[in-house]
């Protein structure tokens, strides 16, 4: 079954934990960087990943996120 794409209001529901998978996808925006709450807000990241979402590509995004993790020894099955 796949999931809803879509809330009861129709929209598409972004996380704040979808937002912090994408920002740790940018390069040189580390976790503890004071830029990410910035860079979250001035680039509109959750419009970005509802757009990704809405095309089916939102995957690509936590497929790269699980490859970073995977290459500091951090195993994925917790991860997304």
């Amino acid at each position: 079954m796949t999931p809803q794409l879509h809330d009861l209001f129709g929209e598409i529901p972004v996380t704040l934990e979808e937002i912090e998978i994408w920002i740790d996808v940018v390069p040189a925006l580390s976790r503890d960087s004071w830029r990410r709450a910035s860079y979250a807000q001035g680039w509109n990241v959750a419009e970005k990943i509802r757009a990704w979402k809405q095309t089916g590509r939102w995957d690509e995004i936590e497929a790269a996120r699980a490859d970073q993790l995977r290459a500091i020894g951090v195993t994925t099955s917790a991860a997304h």
